[in-house]
């Protein structure tokens, strides 16, 4: 992962946006080099990624996209590379389905030549909650999951836009916040955001992985944007304490992906939930107005050499499958499978009982016959890693 700074225009000056830029890669001989050697830091950090401007349709700053697009331009020809690390540079996009925003945005840089300006644009895609961080039913379970599975609507709806403006994809899109927004503990501190993770949260980070793996020649980056105690995130921190979230096993299951082509994967398992009978935000995640689509079983697969990986996840919150996987002109000499799963779909880890959901251990699956077979068990995510051959 490369370095990404993001920030809010109107927190500073163009000018002091450069001036940032310097002191983080110019390489020494300059005032702001030297006081970044000064501090410590005598190599520079080699941040390529800059975000100018975070969120402004909201909190950075209500502005209309056309008035952005003015801003992020302006703030945009100042940020000048230093040393050897070319500045990419990241336009803020839409918070989920604001078509318009993409549109106006693209339809106002466009003017007078400037799309060169633009190296990435960045939608937002919180698939919010339904219930409670750990209280829920098993319909608000799949309402959750089929409003997660959306964010493929979120993916090809403002890729189509950008591709009237950018049809050679020079532009990337970028999905730099994603995931859950569960109701804040409330014995926590008030608007810290600070919730809980349970396997509900893994499955809707599993589905998300999955989609954005399948629209890999649509998505350049992905940013969970919490780590630590913020929403959906990794790690929960108490005092010394540290414990690992349900979210954070898969993204560790998951990096096996990392490095690989992502290779087609189509489940014909049948559609367990849509948007017709959940929140409004559930539906129209698509630009063509159809809706979301949660299936049973949904995956991503990849390749590395002869070395092929699928992840899966069952999201029926109390039914088991059988998975049977056909691998088109090749099959499999050996494999493994390792499944995150539990008990009761509400399970999730605590500072006293740390690893009530983790990762079973990798067990053989039977590769001998012409499908590969392996069983999940209900609200469970699995990985299997084997040998191609053929």
């Amino acid at each position: 992962a490369e370095p990404y700074f993001a920030g809010n225009l109107g927190s500073g000056t163009a000018t002091e946006l450069r001036s940032w830029i310097e002191y983080c890669n110019h390489p020494a001989g300059t005032e702001l080099s030297d006081e970044r050697r000064a501090n410590g830091a005598d190599d520079p950090f080699g941040i390529t990624w800059w975000g100018i401007g975070n969120e402004n349709w909201g909190c950075g700053g209500q502005m209309a996209p056309e008035y952005y697009a003015e801003e992020y331009c302006r703030f945009r020809t100042f940020a000048f590379p230093f040393g050897e690390t070319p500045v990419s540079a990241v336009a803020c996009g839409p918070n989920s389905s604001d078509w318009d925003w993409t549109r106006r945005f693209f339809s106002q840089v466009s003017q007078r030549n400037r799309l060169e300006l633009v190296q990435n644009f960045a939608a937002h895609y919180y698939c919010r909650t339904a219930g409670t961080a750990t209280e829920y039913t098993e319909s608000q379970w799949l309402e959750l999951l089929t409003k997660a599975v959306g964010i493929e609507g979120i993916i090809t709806g403002h890729r189509a836009i950008m591709d009237e403006y950018d049809p050679e994809r020079r532009i990337g899109l970028i999905i730099d916040e994603w995931g859950t927004w569960h109701p804040a503990d409330p014995e926590r501190p008030p608007r810290g955001l600070y919730q809980q993770n349970t396997i509900r949260d893994a499955c809707v980070a599993a589905l998300s992985l999955d989609l954005l793996h399948n629209h890999a020649d649509k998505v350049v980056m992905a940013n969970i944007a919490q780590l630590i105690n913020v929403l959906q995130s990794l790690l929960l921190v108490e005092g010394d304490r540290c414990i690992l979230t349900p979210t954070y096993h898969v993204f560790a299951m998951y990096a096996e992906h990392r490095g690989g082509t992502a290779v087609r994967l189509v489940s014909d398992a049948d559609v367990i939930s849509t948007g017709e009978d959940s929140a409004e935000e559930a539906r129209h995640l698509y630009l063509d107005r159809r809706q979301a689509q949660l299936r049973r079983v949904s995956g991503s697969a990849s390749v590395k050499g002869d070395q092929l990986v699928v992840t899966a996840v069952n999201a029926h919150p109390s039914e088991a499958v059988e998975v049977e996987l056909d691998l088109r002109g090749s099959s499999l000499v050996a494999a493994t499978l390792v499944v995150l799963s539990t008990d009761d779909i509400h399970d999730h880890n605590t500072f006293d009982t740390p690893d009530r959901v983790v990762p079973a251990a990798a067990v053989a699956i039977d590769v001998n016959g012409q499908f590969p077979r392996f069983t999940l068990p209900p609200a469970s995510i699995g990985k299997v890693l084997g040998t191609l051959v053929g």
